[in-house]
């Protein structure tokens, strides 16, 4: 890629392959100078202005929130977003292992204690009327010191907030109770119990 975009209502910005860091199902992330730019395979999945401002009730510094739309600096046409750039993380998936405990010397007290951010980063973003919905162990960047675990909430794009749903739900952390197939497609009535059901899997 070598596109040349606008952030906001600010200035521009060539995104190329040296910027390059990974791709998932919806998007490619690109990295410089502290930024993530998510720019999203399907132009139509861009998030709206409205749920980025919903977004932004989230006051909780571990929860990586949108921050500006990115545009085509030639066409003006929607493409993704910004956010900060978390490093020197691992996925929470990796903690799941005794070896990779073992190695980076993590004991049960800071599992504990880890579980606990999880917890009180939760509270938080119900707090700003958002729902996590997608709660699973790849949504979760930690970032390991030799006596700390502190947890990263990303994929924001994806929560639920006052006016929007949310968008992607991973089967392993899904709520039964609130979930229901309706002319053969999911439909996943998510609430602040059912993040706390996929809180206690992901714990």
């Amino acid at each position: 890629m070598n596109k040349k975009v606008k952030i906001g209502n600010g200035g521009t910005f060539t995104i190329s392959d040296k910027y390059y860091k990974a791709a998932g199902g919806e998007a490619s992330i690109y990295v410089n100078g502290g930024r993530v730019f998510k720019i999203y395979h399907d132009a139509h999945k861009t998030l709206p202005a409205k749920k980025i401002k919903e977004l932004s009730a989230i006051y909780n510094p571990q929860v990586v929130v949108p921050q500006d739309l990115i545009f085509d600096a030639s066409t003006g046409d929607p493409l993704g977003y910004t956010a900060n750039y978390i490093d020197n993380v691992e996925p929470l998936l990796k903690l799941f292992t005794r070896t990779f405990k073992q190695d980076n010397n993590i004991d049960p007290k800071m599992i504990a204690d880890l579980v606990k951010q999880l917890q009180l980063v939760t509270t938080d973003i119900h707090g700003a009327k958002c729902l996590i919905v997608d709660f699973n162990e790849l949504n979760v960047l930690v970032n390991l010191t030799p006596t700390t675990l502190t947890p990263y909430f990303i994929d924001v794009d994806s929560y639920a907030t006052p006016s929007y749903k949310a968008t992607a739900i991973m089967d392993s952390v899904r709520d039964r109770r609130v979930s229901s197939t309706v002319n053969g497609k999911l439909v996943y009535n998510a609430d602040a119990l059912s993040d706390w059901y996929s809180w206690g899997i992901v714990s």
